[in-house]
């Protein structure tokens, strides 16, 4: 989720290529309802600082002029700052001025929109009852955005933990996978009887299966305040942004190459699920190579609209896997999920975190045994499983995730390495048989699996 917005900075060089300029505006009315609050800070005690938990401050405020290349806009022609976003998507303006460059396959020009959404939107099927949310009336707030962005113009890049990382064709924001935490501060609890959390950097499809749990130990569903996770469309809260496929902003039934649907901060385009359609089993067939970015080069459908001659280039899909929007910013050759996680160092001073900052044991009804997750790490495996990897560290049932559980000599993405633990808090006390981390420090305690002999 993210605050309400404000603007600012910088500007793009242009580049050659057909040009475009497409407008849409209209007007209607509704009620407006507070943003969504967002992070605080957490801290650990003892021997959990063998989990490296997350920073989580303000961490979905990133507000639009926090954005590279974004800046206030002096005129949404039918929109003024404030006004109420019908929730049919009536009140959407935007308008693109632009080109496409058909050596490099990015877009570059200039965004201006009011963020309102241009769907019937906020709906959610899983509420009791079923409905339309009041969060759906958002404000409208009129900005403009440059592609690429002047800091994400050379790949590869780390995208934001929080907030844009890229707009939709209809100029809605997109986010990546992260969002910033349930239950904790003041953030709104995510189980019906104020209970429940979900830790800042987890992504919104894991955090709510994993509520499945956390709600219920016996898996009542129910029980999850599922108003404040996704909507149909793939988005929630307000300023109104996607986490997910925008699966209204285009026909899923086309026998094809699913359309441009969004441009990301560093240019590229971002198309829906479909890769091609298979004939024979008249299915259509979603990517199978795509790096962990989500993007690959390949040959993209022509759009006369926008440019794009469907030659073969790296573009984004958005994905029903993790990082189902964007993973990182890529480049052409690809970029393997290594590589991926140095684009996202942890600092200690960050406001967010990084990889290798938290890990957490996560567990879900299809999981039930647990997996660690690491926070704030929006480079998973490239597994299609709807909830994906993003760190081979293995899961201690209720003890959480090991240091070393590997027989490795390395930290194997905590902040301080079982050497140093160990020093500080005794294995008698904390890591033997019995105790409450035990297993975490097997190799240097000299308890299981990993004992030293």
């Amino acid at each position: 989720s993210s605050s309400s917005s404000s603007s600012c900075q910088d500007r793009h060089d242009s580049a050659p290529a057909s040009a475009c300029t497409l407008t849409r505006f209209c007007t209607s009315l509704g009620h407006t309802v507070p943003h969504l609050p967002c992070g605080q800070m957490f801290s650990l005690t003892k021997a959990g600082l063998a989990l490296a938990f997350i920073s989580g401050t303000n961490g979905c405020t990133q507000s639009t002029y926090e954005v590279s290349g974004a800046a206030e806009s002096a005129s949404c022609p039918g929109s003024t700052n404030g006004d109420t976003c019908a929730a049919d998507g009536s009140t959407n303006y935007h308008s693109w001025t632009g080109t496409y460059n058909e050596t490099d396959g990015k877009f570059y020009g200039t965004m201006t929109t009011n963020l309102c959404s241009n769907d019937d939107w906020g709906y959610c099927p899983l509420c009791d009852p079923p409905g339309f949310l009041p969060y759906a009336y958002h404000s409208a707030y009129c900005v403009t955005q440059d592609f690429p962005a002047p800091a994400y113009s050379e790949g590869p890049n780390g995208a934001p933990l929080r907030g844009r990382v890229g707009l939709s064709m209809n100029g809605v924001n997109i986010y990546g996978p992260e969002e910033a935490g349930f239950g904790f501060g003041s953030n709104p609890s995510p189980c019906s009887d104020g209970s429940g959390t979900c830790y800042a950097g987890v992504d919104v499809p894991t955090c709510e299966a994993s509520l499945e749990i956390t709600c219920d130990a016996e898996g009542n569903a129910s029980k999850i305040v599922h108003s404040l996770m996704l909507d149909t469309c793939g988005g929630h809260a307000t300023p109104y942004h996607y986490h997910n496929d925008l699966a209204c902003d285009y026909d899923h039934t086309v026998a094809d190459h699913s359309p441009l649907i969004g441009i990301a901060l560093d240019g590229y385009g971002i198309y829906g699920l479909y890769e091609s359609y298979d004939a024979d089993t008249s299915t259509q067939v979603k990517p199978d190579d795509l790096d962990t970015c989500n993007g690959h080069a390949k040959a993209v459908p022509a759009n006369t609209t926008y440019g794009v001659d469907g030659a073969s280039v790296y573009h984004y899909h958005t994905t029903s896997w993790a990082p189902y929007t964007i993973g990182c910013f890529g480049v052409p050759e690809g970029v393997d999920q290594d590589s991926c996680k140095e684009l996202y160092p942890y600092s200690d001073s960050g406001s967010t975190g990084g990889c290798g900052d938290g890990i957490y044991g996560i567990t879900t009804p299809e999981t039930p045994g647990g997996y660690c997750y690491d926070a704030d790490c929006p480079c998973f495996d490239r597994s299609t499983d709807r909830y994906g990897r993003n760190t081979d560290m293995a899961f201690n049932g209720t003890d959480g995730c090991a240091c070393m559980n590997k027989c490795d000599e390395t930290n194997s993405g905590c902040k301080k390495t079982c050497d140093e633990l160990v020093t500080i808090y005794s294995c008698e006390e904390y890591y033997a048989p019995g105790m409450a981390y035990e297993g975490w420090c097997d190799k240097e305690c000299g308890y299981g699996a990993c004992a030293v002999n």
